[in-house]
């Protein structure tokens, strides 16, 4: 009996020993596990007015008139992003990873009867921030939009918790492929917007920058004729080169005071479309080209606007037309500059002179500048 009950004894101590360890080595656990902090994107309506006409492209199916305006939709696989916001509030709005600017994604308007309305889109940052549009957190907030912003362009932006600056280049000379096809001006269409959130939401009505020109020529001359080229160029009275058009704007947000758009003193002497395309008798061609305007006050005053064919068939015949820049003025509201978001018809007929059938400036008052002749330039 001793033995047995010494045996027990054991036994109760021993696993005695093993409880009060297994109670020492059980971590600790908390009531309830830490969750991460919520964060948001930040989404927003808006739209470009008909009368204004990117992530976007413009088409001309009448060929006269305002340019339509279409956004370019981003599909829900892709990450590459072409717009930039940013959010105002005494100081710019950091996002969670600490950038004073955000790209965002274009999408369809949230209201169903303006989704199929190209003109409506809804943005969404692909940043993301503490709290969502509808805490009140960002009421009477301050939004600014870019667009577009591409590494290929060259164009650049910085930001700090003061201000925000983007660099936006304009080419002198464009490639165009096709007639009244004027999508190869997207990468180059900057818009920008700036409005006020109110009651949770803000609508983004967006402003071109640069100019646009519209070129329509019909060859009238008895034969084919291979139109190579088509330029815009301004002379002084003495018929010396000046700035046509700028090369670059510098647009800066800082504070709650408006968007200031700065033109480069830099510019060139001339703004080229090349076309290459052949065109038979009574066969018409649209081209385009987009201008930044130059800066100053009225740097075309006093000087002639002139608008030159390089056509072929025959071989170096170099046509063109001056245009006084104080007739453009009366049907540009008083501008001796490009206006930004304007439109610019030059209707021209090839024959064995130019003439020039007017321009028609849209959208001050659809105003038209009467036509005349240029006499050919022959260089053999």
């Amino acid at each position: 009996m001793k033995n047995i009950y010494e045996n027990i004894l054991c036994a109760l101590v021993i696993l005695s020993f093993i409880a009060c360890n297994n109670d020492n080595i059980t971590p600790d656990m908390p009531d309830t596990p830490e969750q991460p902090a919520a964060t948001y994107r930040l989404t927003f309506d808006g739209g470009v007015g008909v009368e204004n006409q990117t992530r976007a492209h413009w088409s001309d199916l009448q060929g006269s008139g305002n340019l339509i305006f279409n956004w370019d939709y981003n599909s829900d696989e892709e990450t590459t992003n072409e717009m930039v916001m940013a959010f105002y509030k005494e100081k710019f709005i950091a996002s969670t990873t600490g950038n004073y600017h955000t790209y965002a994604s274009i999408h369809r308007h949230s209201d169903p009867e303006k989704q199929q309305d190209n003109h409506y889109a809804s943005f969404t940052t692909v940043e993301k921030y503490d709290s969502p549009l509808s805490s009140g957190d960002y009421e009477d907030c301050r939004v600014v939009a870019l667009t577009p912003l591409r590494a290929d362009n060259d164009t650049y932006i910085y930001s700090l918790e003061s201000r925000v600056i983007a660099n936006l280049p304009m080419p002198g000379t464009f490639e165009q492929n096709d007639d009244q096809e004027p999508d190869f001006l997207s990468n180059y269409m900057y818009m920008y917007a700036d409005a006020s959130i109110t009651d949770g939401t803000a609508f983004l009505l967006f402003e071109h920058i640069p100019a646009t020109f519209r070129f329509k020529i019909t060859n009238k001359r008895p034969e084919p004729a291979r139109i190579n080229s088509v330029k815009v160029t301004v002379v002084d009275t003495e018929g010396v080169e000046q700035p046509v058009a700028s090369q670059y704007v510098d647009v800066l947000a800082a504070s709650d005071e408006d968007i200031e758009l700065s033109y480069s003193t830099i510019s060139y002497t001339e703004v080229t479309t090349n076309i290459n395309t052949s065109l038979a008798t009574d066969e018409k061609y649209t081209a385009y080209a987009l201008v930044l305007p130059l800066y100053g006050n009225a740097p075309l005053e006093g000087k002639k606007i002139c608008f030159t064919i390089d056509a072929s068939n025959p071989d170096n015949e170099y046509l063109s037309f001056e245009l006084d820049a104080e007739t453009l003025a009366n049907a540009n509201h008083g501008e001796y500059n490009w206006v930004g978001g304007k439109s610019y018809t030059i209707n021209m007929r090839l024959s064995d002179v130019l003439y020039f059938d007017g321009v028609t400036v849209v959208d001050w008052n659809k105003e038209t500048i009467e036509g005349g002749e240029a006499e050919e330039d022959m260089n053999n």
